[in-house]
């Protein structure tokens, strides 16, 4: 499972190794690289509503998505 967490948010992937989880950083001020849009996981932070509105539209294999 690949979750995408965003760089504005200060997290310890440290205290998540371990798990089944592929954890990719993106910045919130571009859309998401190609290459992450197989994400089931989405962490929203500081997004804009442009950059959101992006992720729904190409992320197919969302299943979660947490905003803090």
């Amino acid at each position: 499972m690949k979750l995408l967490y965003p760089t504005s948010l200060k997290l310890d992937v440290n205290s998540i190794d371990g798990f089944s989880v592929a954890l990719q950083p993106y910045d919130v001020k571009v859309p998401i690289p190609e290459e992450h849009i197989d994400a089931e996981v989405l962490v929203t932070w500081t997004n804009t509503a442009e950059n959101l509105k992006d992720a729904a539209s190409r992320l197919k294999n969302l299943r979660w998505i947490q905003s803090p």
